[in-house]
Order: C-alpha cells, then sequence, then structure tokens
C-alpha cells in the first residue's frame, strides 16, 4: 500500500511543471524576483505562470543583483509567489550585435550600420528665379528696373551632422547658375538696340540649413528646412548697358524635404525651397527650387 502510494506521488510530481523562478514582492508595476540557479540578464522576458503552465502576466528584467532580479510587468498581473517561464533571451547591445550580425544589413532597428552619426552626399537642384536691378545710367540715375525672370542649375556637395534624432545641420557648397530674360522697356539701355535683353549668371554658392525631422527611421528621414546662404558672383554676362548688378547675394530660404532609404548605407535626398535673396539697395530677387541627390552614410 504504501509502495503503491509513494509511487502516485512520484508520478504526480513528474507530471507536474518545475519553477525555480519566483515573485518574491510586488510593488505597482515592480515585481522582486528570487532568479534561482538562473543567471538572468537584463532585458530578458519571462512570463508569470500558474502551476499549470497558464500565462497571467510578461515582465522584463531591469536589473539584477546576485540571485535576486527586478522585473517590470508590461501586460497582465502577477502575484506574489508566483513562478516564472522564461519568454526570451536578452536583445545584445548594438556593438555585440554588429560583430556577430552578418546579414540583417536591412534591419531598421538601430546599429551602427543602420543609424550611423554623419552623412555625406551630392545634390543637384533645378530653380524658378525672378531677378529686379536697376540698369541704364545717365548721370548716375538708372533709366529704368530690369525685371529678369528665368532659371537656374545647381550642382553641390554635402555633409550632415545629425544634432540628435530630431534636428539635423546640414552644410553645403557648390555651383549655382541664373539665366533670365527682361522686354526692356527702353532700347536706349541695350547694348544690340533690341528690345530682348539677358543676363547670365555664375555663382559659388555656401550654405547652411537646419533640419527639423518630424519622421525618422534609419536612414529614412521627413524633415522642415530653414537656411541661410552665400552666394558669390563670378561671372555675369549680359546685352543690358550698365547693369548695377551686386558682387554677391545672401537669402533666407525655407523649406522641407526627405532622406529616402536605399541600401543600408546610402539613401535618395529630395527637397524643395524658397529662397528670398537680400542684397544692393533696388536689387531684389527670389527663387523656388526643387532638386534630388545621394547620400552616403558612415
Amino acid at each position: 500500500m504504501r509502495a503503491a502510494a509513494l509511487c502516485a506521488v512520484i508520478s504526480l510530481l513528474a507530471g507536474s511543471p518545475s519553477f525555480a523562478q519566483t515573485i518574491q514582492k510586488l510593488k505597482d508595476k515592480s515585481a522582486l524576483l528570487d532568479t534561482g540557479d538562473l543567471q538572468m540578464k537584463v532585458g530578458e522576458e519571462y512570463y508569470a505562470v500558474t502551476e499549470t503552465g497558464k500565462k497571467t502576466a510578461l515582465l522584463v528584467i531591469t536589473q539584477v543583483r546576485g540571485h535576486q532580479a527586478i522585473g517590470k510587468i508590461t501586460k497582465g498581473a502577477a502575484v506574489v509567489g508566483q513562478p516564472l517561464s522564461v519568454k526570451s533571451t536578452a536583445v545584445p547591445k548594438p556593438a555585440d550585435r554588429d560583430a556577430n550580425d552578418n546579414s540583417n544589413d536591412n534591419t531598421d532597428e538601430y546599429h551602427p550600420r543602420a543609424k550611423p552619426k554623419k552623412f555625406i552626399g551630392i545634390l543637384g537642384g533645378y530653380e524658378m528665379d525672378s531677378m529686379s536691378m536697376p540698369a541704364g545710367n545717365v548721370n548716375n540715375v538708372a533709366l529704368e528696373t530690369a525685371a529678369f525672370a528665368g532659371t537656374g542649375f545647381s550642382l553641390k556637395g554635402f555633409y550632415d551632422w545629425p544634432l540628435s534624432d530630431t534636428f539635423t545641420i546640414r552644410l553645403s557648397a557648390g555651383y549655382d547658375s541664373f539665366n533670365g530674360n527682361y522686354s526692356a522697356k527702353s532700347t536706349a539701355i541695350n547694348k544690340n538696340a533690341s528690345a530682348t535683353s539677358s543676363v547670365t549668371t555664375t555663382l559659388i554658392d555656401l550654405d547652411g540649413e537646419i533640419h527639423w525631422n518630424i519622421y525618422r527611421k534609419s536612414l529614412t528621414t521627413i524633415h522642415f528646412d530653414l537656411g541661410y546662404g552665400y552666394d558669390y558672383i563670378v561671372g555675369l554676362t549680359t546685352n543690358l548697358i550698365s547693369l548695377q548688378a551686386p558682387s554677391y547675394l545672401s537669402d533666407i530660404y525655407f523649406g522641407g524635404g526627405a532622406n529616402i532609404k536605399m541600401s543600408s548605407t546610402s539613401f535618395l535626398p529630395v527637397f524643395a525651397h524658397y529662397h528670398y535673396f537680400q542684397t544692393n539697395p533696388g536689387v531684389t530677387q527670389s527663387a523656388i527650387e526643387v532638386g534630388a541627390g545621394w547620400g552616403w552614410a558612415f
């Protein structure tokens, strides 16, 4: 009889789950855990379960000290004395994952390849410009104001420096141009005695802008832009007489853009900006610019 009872107890114990990790204390959503002989790690997830194995809560390990650990209850509810069952192991740190991962280049999670610190690239732009400036000269008085309308192109290199996930500084430098036409009111200001006049300018452009990133995931961002530019005129040709053109232009511009992830280390930048130029008295200029390019992360 005793032998039969002992066998029944052994059979019952063998068929029941055994848990060495339990909840010792509870306070709000924090739980003090007995780790038993298990080496828990920060970031691991455990289920609080009943004696029959039913899951009632999910905990994430936040601290480990010897044979005790602190877990944060993220789902469900638990009670003191409840056993634990492991759900997953800790997520490796970025440096560890980078050393061990040979294939996960397309991940959108943070690690040095997916979210680098700095970026370089090239940008091409197309501009729709308007410019007005004094033309002609009689006794140091302009005969009329030449109002040009035309287009331009730009090609620049850029460097992006993220200050945080929210703000990025972009510095760029390169070539810019403007080609405009003007229907003169007086042929006296045109070298060819023609009513149609033109101007072509070549500029070296230096820009600095700040991006407010309203969306960011890996290399993909959507941002609002505010910037300031300095344009030095290195070439100007026109058939107007005594065109009183400035030697440089400066402008404030605003708009928006995006960086579109193309691979783990490259992206496609696009933008649209409105420029308002600050120049010499009597000279005004504005432009709408759209463009795209290619960028690399490092």
